[in-house]
């Protein structure tokens, strides 16, 4: 008995060819490799039995000056509060300008620069769009124990003050004017509120008195003031980061640091080709800033730097990039890894997820439809929302609890943990080898199970074999020049895989 242990790397390659993935792992769902160890994603339950209405795009979790725990979604019609239950009220100002529930192409008149290509009163030939609308997104910050909120569509600063029997409202100001046609809000962490793309303007940053988000106007006495960047993009967005306020642009990444009285703050550009693709695909944990861009991921450090991926070309040659407000980013602190939920070329909505593990530099990819999420810390467990075109509702999920995976979109079974290699051969696949047994390496046997698709040449069609139920040692008969191999989880618990070995007879070389 000739024994070949199958020793691959933790982690996803899905960049080139299939074949430049051997000795790889290359496809994957809802799993991770954390501690070294390929297990499953653990699963989710709903919270409460309650729907929203609407497009999810952000959700703030946070305890108030009691020690009640506080939940607010922001949908493109509606501003949620949900208690711990599930239990939903709609906290909507009554007039509250509804936005897009997805991103269309723009098409038509006063859609582009008016440059007299056409004679008056004649159709236009024109079939290609000249812009996107993008679907509405929101931002919410907190100010002390109030939310600070802001949808892109309506544009206003909304404050909100725990109480349910009260709607959020816009902020009235005590001094100057509170920036109307504001992109989104955020609150730096000497409790400035930065309103960004202020006035319509997509460069501006215009913010309040420390302390004081009622006081607009700039004196002598307070901190008010604004500043437009020096930039070719638009602000998409803002982040705390440990040296200040990182304000992403669709270009590059600039750095706001508070220096007090006369100037406030000074702005420092940090990054260039560096853009965020939407304005929800960021996240920040263990120290880092991380966002995807447009071809590519960032992180920032202290300096802006470009995140070698092992799944670009997967990731970024598959979706669809007009729906790109619709990319959102997240981090499990627990596992040390950043998640990104974006819609494949074929949808317009987020059916598909990215994830790095910072810790262990590893990458992974999966389906799962969820739309806005947020850590564990204030609750036991993330929260992810999931929406429902067809009925345009959403529900709020718990996730990392269990091994259920049910009730995703366009699922008519629940989802199967799975793990699956690139080709593997034997010295230099020049033989044709017979595999008899298979001496699995599992926590717990049986926990799961394993397909073969073995090949003779790297073109020729690939025949399947199993699924085999792992017993010590497994009998499996098949040969080829070359193999993938597939594991797949059939208990729903916890379960880890290590390094497999394969009893091999040589055959010939023809």
């Amino acid at each position: 008995m000739a024994l070949a242990e199958i020793k691959l790397p933790p982690g996803i390659y899905r960049s080139g060819t299939e074949r430049q993935s051997r000795g790889r792992w290359h496809d994957c769902d809802l799993i991770r490799w954390y501690g070294g160890a390929l297990q499953p994603i653990q699963g989710w339950r709903q919270l409460g039995s309650s729907t929203l209405s609407g497009h999810p795009t952000a959700i703030a979790v946070w305890k108030d000056n009691a020690g009640s725990t506080q939940i607010v979604v922001g949908t493109h019609t509606h501003l949620y509060h949900s208690d711990l239950g599930g239990n939903l009220n709609d906290i909507s100002p009554s007039d509250l300008q509804a936005g897009y529930a997805t991103s269309s192409a723009l098409v038509g008149y006063g859609t582009g620069a008016y440059n007299g290509s056409w004679g008056y009163g004649s159709a236009s030939t024109q079939t290609g769009s000249t812009g996107i609308l993008d679907a509405t997104t929101w931002s919410l910050d907190l100010f002390g124990q109030k939310l600070i909120a802001c949808s892109d569509r309506d544009g206003r600063l909304l404050q909100w003050g725990v109480s349910t029997s009260v709607d959020a409202a816009e902020i009235t100001a005590t001094s100057g004017t509170v920036p109307t046609a504001n992109k989104a809000v955020m609150v730096t962490a000497e409790r400035f509120v930065f309103a960004l793309g202020a006035g319509n303007n997509p460069r501006k940053i215009q913010w309040s008195d420390q302390e004081d988000y009622q006081a607009w106007l700039p004196t002598s006495a307070n901190q008010a003031g604004d500043f437009e960047l020096v930039t070719g993009g638009k602000i998409m967005t803002g982040l705390r980061v440990k040296e200040g306020s990182l304000i992403l642009t669709s270009t590059d990444a600039h750095l706001a640091s508070y220096i007090g009285p006369p100037f406030v703050f000074s702005f420092q550009e940090v990054g260039r080709n560096c853009g965020i693709i939407g304005p929800k695909a960021w996240c920040v944990g263990d120290s880092l800033a991380a966002w995807m861009g447009a071809e590519n991921f960032f992180i920032y450090d202290g300096y802006v730097k470009p995140l070698p991926s092992d799944v670009n070309d997967y990731v970024f040659s598959d979706i669809n990039t007009q729906q790109s407000a619709k990319i959102f980013g997240m981090a499990l602190s627990a596992y040390g890894e950043f998640w990104w939920f974006y819609p494949s070329a074929s949808s317009n909505d987020v059916d598909r997820y990215v994830l790095w593990n910072s810790r262990e530099n590893t990458w992974a990819v999966g389906n799962l439809d969820r739309s806005c999420g947020i850590d564990s810390g204030i609750t036991i467990y993330p929260l992810m929302l999931q929406y429902d075109a067809t009925n345009n509702t959403s529900k709020i999920y718990e996730h990392e609890v269990g091994y259920g995976y049910g009730d995703i979109a366009g699922a008519s079974t629940n989802a199967v943990p799975y793990v699956e290699s690139g080709p593997i051969e034997i010295g230099t696949g020049e033989r044709y080898v017979h595999v008899k047994k298979l001496i699995p390496d599992e926590k717990n046997l049986g926990d799961t199970r394993v397909r073969f698709y073995s090949k003779a040449y790297p073109t020729s069609s690939a025949n399947t074999h199993g699924p085999y139920s792992l017993a010590e040692p497994t009998s499996v008969r098949f040969g080829g020049r070359e193999f993938k191999m597939r594991i797949e989880g059939v208990d729903t618990d916890s379960w880890r895989v290590g390094d497999f070995r394969l009893d091999l007879v040589p055959g010939g070389r023809r």
